[in-house]
């Protein structure tokens, strides 16, 4: 099971303000909430409340991918990219692509933007 709401027992989950809104459809989670059923992962999943569900055997298997992908990438151009991302989803969408721009332009002039436009290159020059 998956998530159970709490509103006819006590009180309304502040959890459920960060859930509702980064669910693309919150009818979803208002379901959840007003009926206090749980749902699968798989459900949670089809939904859009999980990334994938994967099977118990698997998990430490696919969060270590997933950790060391991440860790790969430059840790500035990662955090520079969570930044904007949260910043990004509160602005209208003219606002939110010119915010993106100039975050890609302040990546490609720093230094580990320009080492890796570089190796893009080189390797697809060979």
């Amino acid at each position: 099971l998956f998530c159970r709401g709490k509103i006819f027992v006590f009180f309304f989950p502040p959890p459920a303000v960060a859930v509702g809104r980064s669910v693309p459809s919150q009818k979803h989670v208002m379901e959840m909430l007003l009926t206090g059923e749980p749902i699968t992962p798989k459900r949670a999943e089809q939904i859009g409340l999980i990334n994938r569900a994967v099977p118990k055997d698997d998990l430490d298997r696919i969060v270590d991918h997933v950790a060391v992908t991440i860790a790969s990438k430059p840790r500035s151009v990662v955090s520079e990219g969570k930044q904007l991302f949260a910043r990004q989803m509160e602005e209208p969408l003219d606002i939110a692509y010119d915010m993106a721009s100039y975050s890609m332009v302040e990546c490609a002039q720093s230094e580990e933007g320009m080492h890796g436009i570089a190796s893009f290159f080189s390797r697809r020059n060979k």
